[in-house]
């Protein structure tokens, strides 16, 4: 019997509004070639992408991830934020379980979560859908008031400038930086550290926009 698996990976995204978390976080899912991608549209951008298709109804969400067809989807909360995100991820808990690669991209995770333990759908996501080759992409504002079970999973963080200073203190000490390389980070150039967990590894990075 062989225990290998063919593993995904989680990768986190921080920093205050407009900073360029979600246009590198978008790249990234891009670069993955992925077949299938599941996003918990919050603010409703994810879905105006190429490709994507809006979905609003939980009912319908359901029967997608069940189905296994493969696609891009990005599902439209419009009641209870926390209770919507759960049974989303109970549906894309099943489509990894059974279908396996995907991307699965949760937005502005603080309004979702809270700093202590992932909800227990979220938490299966983070800490199980890796080893069946899903990626997780997890991205919010101020990850000081996000679930720790994400955090502890992932294999790169992505800080761009924080909103506040301590929002940059709970960021330098997961990634062991100064707090005011972090605090910094120049928001109009869309500065980023990049921090390779595995490697130990932090590298300033810029993307190739203009404001």
């Amino acid at each position: 019997m062989s225990l290998k698996t063919i593993d995904g990976e989680t990768r986190i995204y921080s920093g205050r509004s407009r900073s360029g978390k979600t246009a590198k976080c978008w790249a990234d899912v891009q670069a993955g070639k992925f077949e299938t991608i599941f996003v918990f549209d919050t603010e409703a951008q994810w879905h105006l992408l190429p490709k994507f298709k809006k979905v609003t109804s939980l009912a319908e969400f359901k029967k997608i991830c069940v189905s296994g067809k493969k696609g891009f989807y990005a599902f439209v909360p419009s009641g209870n934020l926390k209770a919507e995100f759960e049974k989303f991820n109970q549906a894309v808990f099943h489509y990894a379980s059974f279908f396996g690669r995907c991307a699965i991209v949760a937005e502005e995770l603080a309004d979702v979560t809270n700093s202590s333990k992932a909800p227990p759908n979220w938490g299966m996501v983070c800490r199980r859908v890796l080893k069946r080759g899903a990626c997780v992409f997890a991205i919010s504002q101020r990850w000081a008031e996000a679930d720790k079970t994400c955090m502890g999973n992932a294999a790169f963080i992505y800080i761009f400038q924080p909103a506040t200073m301590h929002d940059a203190r709970y960021l330098s000490e997961r990634v062991n930086m100064d707090v005011l390389d972090v605090y910094n980070l120049n928001f109009d150039q869309f500065e980023y550290i990049e921090a390779d967990l595995g490697k130990r590894k932090n590298e300033l990075k810029k993307l190739p926009f203009k404001r």
